[in-house]
């Protein structure tokens, strides 16, 4: 392999490292007072004893402690949960053990692991693929029953009504949770309150919670995330316990010639290895489109190739379909074509596979050889786990390729060492009201969980009299269900989850889901699913979207059934022409959630609406590239009659103030704010789609700001926000942040020089050094005027425009506000409105329906008495 990069005059080494093999340690069984058929499995298959941090585990848990194993990738955590499964079912007969793994394709692995441990333990697994009619019959019949989270909550939890699952329930005495920094993000968030919804009712059930045993690959704050996590404590077993051996692993940092386009680049290598070598490889990328481009035009080369070279008539589309040299693998393929491309891996048919993060976890991937690394990943933790996948079984050797991001121009030149990349923060955030408020809807609705369960125990206890550790505003927002006291945004997720929310709602994503869909003549096959921002990305109207290296085009999108409909295309791609977003942040007292300022500039995080739009799309066909807009009339007999296709949504950000910024043009603003947006995620190292960053202008006045006035702005793309942008706002991060801005400047000064930017760099860098950060208190910013009269409701003015929360956002113009017997209504216009015709029709919308846009709406009164509209002078 080496050999191949030296000859071929496209790539070039930049550096050779080695991470060193070690030798393992093993330690004796004797003194751990195990059970009979724990030792007699033990002797059996580790005739010299096990490492240290598997005897550590085992020693806690006998403690009754809630542990968490945090050691490399291929370290024996399995063995762990295997010997403490055993022990609480020697324990107690009647036990049951909850096995949770947080992808399907790795609880299929695990499955086949326990059952190699003792002929007389009965495990089954219980996930998405297993049939109704047999999931009671598994779970009556299994001590150990693996599960995904996803079925845990669509189907476990919401089947309290059937005494099977109860008895469950109170033999439940052990929860194991691997991979544990999976959980991070909506998925980690939303997991969080089922794991507490798991503890609440076993604790309804018997006074006492499971004990949990958890392994994860290292991240920032392992105790805390697991915290968070799961509402409980854990102990850390960390690297220090560590005595399992690894085989060295060979890391080559290389860069391709800047001649060459990365696709090509990379075809190419591929081709080498599997023409020329019989290794095999994996390789990591960090888009779901890129996987199937990369997977797919590297299948076309290889074809194309051996086409030549034997001289076939088969189509090329066709040879691409059966390919089995290269193939793609993420997240959204529909369960069967997933499972095709599991078999084909765990059997060795498969030569190279293209993966997301989504082949980082635990799975084991046998016959591989080479890691190649499309550009360094963020964070420390991702890093391990990607090149964690060879070394196991032999020496292993890893290419990292420089893709150009900041992470990988630092690491390549030294800036930061490969080493040393920061650990993965917990990106898990509680607050979150519509993930609060969907497990709301699981637990306390009526005849929800917990009505469920209390109602076949006859205990008459309150929801909110739990003693589970949910946030405080969870414990609330279950008295205000109980109570009816619920929002419009929140009777609007109740009414479309009628009383099926545990269905309805997915873990995965806060957005509602759509399917893809293909149909030729009566047959329909799905093509995965996508939320509304993955839609954005890779599904917008005229989008050529790749599924499993076939590319289809989108001709609709049928918002109220939830589809993308799709057709087949050619070999096309597509990118979608997106204006900056339009950023428009809440100031108002109580949605400021925290601020400082630096000398002159401020930097608040607050709430914020942001408005994405895509105006077309660039397509690429061959060495031609075409330009389509938005509407599409026709052309290729694709309709699209909008002018936008928008995506509007409410999260958090924070706001970087400075008046210097009004004499800055807007593409010296999005650089400054590119360098301070690629400088956080070197910092704090988040998925770039969890979070972004723009520019925009103020439509409002404040002490700290006036109308017209510039501001940077780095968010969440979470609706309703995870505030993980508000990290950039912790003094142990601002600092670092202006230094990483300043030296990613400095690395690209003789392409990018902007003496106003690097002015204010090392204005910036300087302030936060020697000046005193101060938190700004609430009480600076203006209040509202409170007016004291019942006849009047507050309202948004004839002429302001607002969205209408229980249309997706749809935006809606005020026109005139009306007295009725259905209440106080707005009328007007939807001046976007799908249907052309639709647009001059006047609606009426009840006020509480339309959520403000900060600039674009302006408050006043309405009179009910006297039907007078007063302005807020």
């Amino acid at each position: 392999m080496e050999k191949f990069f030296y000859l071929n005059d496209d790539w070039k080494i930049v550096r050779k490292l080695v991470k060193e093999p070690k030798e393992g340690r093993f330690f004796s069984i004797d003194d751990l007072n195990l059970s009979n058929e724990t030792k007699q499995y033990l002797n059996k298959n580790f005739s010299k004893g096990i490492y240290g941090h598997q005897k550590k585990a085992i020693e806690l848990f006998k403690k009754n402690q809630n542990i968490c194993v945090t050691t490399s990738t291929a370290s024996g955590k399995s063995l762990i949960f295997q010997v403490c499964s055993l022990e609480t079912i020697n324990k107690n007969f009647n036990s049951k053990v909850m096995a949770i793994y947080p992808l399907k394709a790795l609880s299929h692995e695990q499955y086949e692991k326990f059952l190699k441990i003792n002929k007389n333990l009965k495990v089954g697994r219980i996930d998405g693929s297993v049939d109704m009619s047999e999931r009671i019959k598994i779970l009556k019949n299994s001590d150990i029953i693996i599960f995904t989270p996803d079925v845990i909550h669509a189907w476990l939890l919401d089947n309290l009504a059937d005494k099977n699952i109860i008895k469950f329930f109170e033999n439940l005495d052990l929860i194991i949770i691997d991979e544990a920094h999976l959980y991070s993000g909506v998925f980690g968030s939303n997991s969080a309150y089922v794991f507490r919804r798991i503890n609440h009712i076993v604790y309804l059930l018997k006074n006492i919670t499971p004990q949990y045993i958890a392994a994860s690959a290292t991240v920032k704050d392992p105790k805390q995330h697991l915290k968070t996590l799961c509402g409980i404590d854990f102990e850390i077993i960390n690297e220090k316990f560590d005595t399992s051996p690894e085989y060295e692993k060979e890391i080559l940092l290389v860069e391709k010639s800047p001649t060459k386009d990365l696709l090509s680049a990379l075809s190419e290598v591929f081709t080498y290895i599997i023409k020329e070598t019989d290794k095999n490889f994996i390789t990591f990328v960090d888009s779901r489109k890129q996987t199937e481009y990369i997977a797919t035009i590297s299948s076309r080369t290889l074809l194309e190739k051996k086409a030549e070279e034997e001289n076939t008539n088969e189509a090329l589309e066709e040879m691409i379909e059966k390919d089995n040299s290269v193939c793609p693998y993420r997240s959204g393929y529909e369960e069967e074509d997933r499972n095709i491309i599991q078999e084909k891996l765990n059997n060795g048919i498969l030569r190279g596979i293209v993966s997301t993060s989504a082949l980082e976890a635990g799975i084991d991937v046998p016959y591989l050889d080479i890691v190649i690394l499309v550009g360094i990943p963020n964070s420390a933790t991702s890093l391990y786990q990607r090149i964690g996948r060879v070394g196991r079984q032999k020496k292993g050797t890893i290419i990292v390729i420089n893709d150009g991001s900041p992470i990988s121009n630092a690491v390549f030149s030294n800036k930061i060492n490969f080493f040393e990349i920061p650990l993965q923060e917990s990106a898990l955030y509680l607050e979150n009201h519509r993930i609060q408020y969907i497990h709301v809807l699981c637990l306390a609705r009526e005849n929800g969980e917990h009505d469920q369960v209390c109602q076949s125990i006859k205990c008459e206890k309150k929801v909110y009299e739990t003693k589970i550790d949910f946030p405080q505003s969870f414990i609330e927002f279950c008295k205000k269900e109980i109570t009816g006291e619920i929002s419009t945004e929140f009777q609007m997720m109740k009414s479309q989850c009628g009383d099926d929310p545990n269905h309805f709602f997915p873990l995965r994503d806060i957005d509602i889901q759509y399917k893809v869909v293909y149909k030729s003549g009566p047959n329909i096959k799905y093509l995965g699913t996508l939320s509304y921002s993955q839609i954005m990305r890779e599904a917008y109207p005229g989008a050529v979207y790749y599924y499993y290296k076939k590319p289809y085009r989108v001709y609709n999108i049928d918002h109220n059934k939830k589809i993308v409909e799709v057709r087949k295309e050619k070999y096309y791609t597509t990118q979608p022409i997106m204006f900056d977003p339009i950023i428009r942040p809440n100031f108002s007292n109580e949605s400021i959630l925290n601020a400082v300022k630096i000398d002159d500039i401020y930097i608040i995080e607050t709430v914020l609406q942001i408005s994405e739009l895509i105006s077309g799309f660039n397509e690429k066909r061959g060495p031609n590239k075409l330009e389509f807009d938005y509407p599409l009339k026709g052309k290729n007999s694709l309709y699209y009659k909008k002018k936008y296709f928008a995506r509007n949504y409410f999260t958090t950000g924070i706001i970087i103030i400075n008046k210097n910024f009004n004499k800055f043009n807007n593409k010296e603003l999005h650089y400054l704010n590119l360098l301070l947006y690629e400088a956080f995620k070197i910092t704090v190292p988040f998925e770039s789609r969890d979070i972004d960053f723009g520019i925009d202008k103020s439509r409002v006045n404040k002490d700290f700001i006036t109308e017209n006035d510039k501001f940077l702005s780095i968010y969440d793309q979470t609706y309703g926000s995870l505030r993980l942008s508000s990290k950039f706002i912790q003094q142990e991060n601002i600092e670092n942040i202006a230094n990483y801005a300043i030296y990613l400047y400095n690395e690209q000064k003789s392409e990018n020089y902007y003496p106003k930017i690097e002015k204010f760099l090392n204005y910036f860098y300087l302030k936060i050094t020697d000046s005193e950060i101060k938190p700004l208190n609430f009480s600076e910013f203006d209040e509202e005027i409170s007016i004291n009269d019942d006849s009047l409701i507050k309202i948004l003015l004839p002429g302001s425009k607002g969205l209408n929360i229980k249309m997706s956002n749809e935006i809606f113009q005020i026109s005139d506000i009306a007295y009725t017997r259905h209440g106080v209504m707005y009328r007007g216009k939807y001046p976007d409105h799908t249907n052309p015709r639709e647009r001059n029709i006047i609606f009426s919308v009840p006020i509480e329906n339309i959520e403000p846009i900060p600039g674009e709406s302006n408050w006043g009164y309405f009179n009910i008495d006297t039907g007078e509209i007063i302005e807020n002078n």
